[in-house]
């Protein structure tokens, strides 16, 4: 798995944490977040990058700091 890949899975993992959280499901976080329910279910697969602007959306939409979904992205400790 690359590194870009391990980034993308990990910030996927948060975005579903938190809305499971939240109680909500990728329809209500669509509605919320402006973003597609497909494009929602590709992030939480980890199976694309993400713009700032799309973090900040997901952010609001949850109503969590955006560094959250950032937690366990950075690269690891050589």
């Amino acid at each position: 798995m690359s590194e870009t890949d391990r980034i993308a899975a990990q910030f996927g993992q948060n975005v579903r944490k938190y809305r499971t959280l939240r109680g909500l499901t990728q329809v209500q976080l669509s509605e919320t977040s402006g973003l597609q329910q497909a494009f929602i279910s590709i992030i939480e697969r980890g199976e694309t990058n993400v713009s700032l602007a799309t973090i900040v959306a997901l952010a609001d939409a949850l109503e969590i700091p955006s560094v959250l979904l950032l937690e366990g992205v950075d690269r690891p400790k050589k």
